[in-house]
């Protein structure tokens, strides 16, 4: 796999390049082959994924609820509640090139660059409000 330039990411926006030179040393590198399951819904979930490249579909009981491409975050829900069940299935639609936190990485990432877990947070939130509105994207 070629180097990931973090940067380019609004998630991690305000880091610096030593700050993203350990973020990057935190996770593990996968390609993800389209039509491969990232995430199953009901599992653990122990990691996350962040998607440098290419897109994924997500479901929730069978039903198609959106679409999340570069720069996004997939099981960060799982992640932040802590070992807990998946509330999805996220799919790869295209070739996907990730990024893997496991629970320790995620806490870790999380502590150590508090700004960076502000805006996953947000995204969270945001994406569990949605889909109590029944907003799909």
């Amino acid at each position: 796999m070629t180097a990931i330039d973090l940067s380019q990411f609004a998630v991690f926006a305000n880091c610096t390049k030593k700050d993203l030179k350990k973020i990057s040393r935190l996770a593990s590198d996968l390609f993800v082959e389209a039509g491969r399951q990232i995430t199953t819904q009901g599992a653990r979930g122990r990691e996350c994924f962040f998607i440098v490249s290419g897109e994924v579909d997500v479901e929730r009981d069978g039903k198609f609820i959106g679409s999340i491409g570069e720069g996004e975050l997939v099981g960060e829900i799982a992640m932040i509640v802590g070992d807990h069940e998946r509330t999805a299935t996220a799919k790869a639609r295209t070739d996907c090139q990730v990024l893997i936190f496991s629970l320790e990485e995620f806490g870790q990432l999380l502590t150590e660059h508090p700004e960076v877990g502000t805006r996953i947070e947000q995204t969270a939130v945001q994406r569990l409000r949605d889909d109590l509105a029944g907003v799909t994207s």
